[in-house]
């Protein structure tokens, strides 16, 4: 046999074996996407809580975060599609007191989600809950937020 084909008839073989041995996103349902999505923010919410509880304060960034209270696999967003880590939207900086506002969205995805036409965002609150918002509700929520004092 050949050296030319014998390298070719072992690419082929390593990538049929890549192929069956490697897990891919592709055949992982969206549901099952954003309830992973929702519970790694839920993670965050929780870090972020307990933070404040601990310091009377909310940080200014999630890397503040101890890791013991937000482990690292959770600070950053892990988009389901490239799988590259980005920076949560987190809107916790400058927020100072002892109060946990309920109402108060401290951390978003840094994408939307398309449902049915839909531009959708996960969000989490400050008391740590979290909803999957309309991208436009998401966006006005900030707004009414800014426009109520801080405690």
């Amino acid at each position: 046999m050949k050296l030319g084909l014998k390298i070719v008839l072992a690419l082929v073989l390593t990538s049929l074996i890549l192929v069956i041995l490697i897990p891919s996103h592709s055949g992982t349902s969206v549901p099952s996407l954003r309830a992973k999505i929702r519970s790694d923010i839920k993670m965050v919410a929780v870090g972020v809580v307990t933070y404040q509880q601990q310091k009377r304060e909310y940080p200014d960034y999630l890397h503040q975060i101890e890791p013991d209270l937000l482990p690292e696999e959770y600070a950053y967003f892990y988009d389901p599609e490239s799988g590259m880590p980005y920076d949560w939207l987190y809107h916790g900086k400058g927020i100072h007191g002892t109060e946990i506002r309920t109402d108060y969205i401290i951390a978003a995805t840094p994408r939307t989600f398309t449902s049915n036409k839909d531009e959708l965002r996960i969000v989490a609150y400050g008391d740590g809950h979290v909803e999957t918002l309309l991208d436009s509700e998401y966006k006005q929520a900030l707004v009414d937020r800014d426009r109520t004092p801080h405690h």
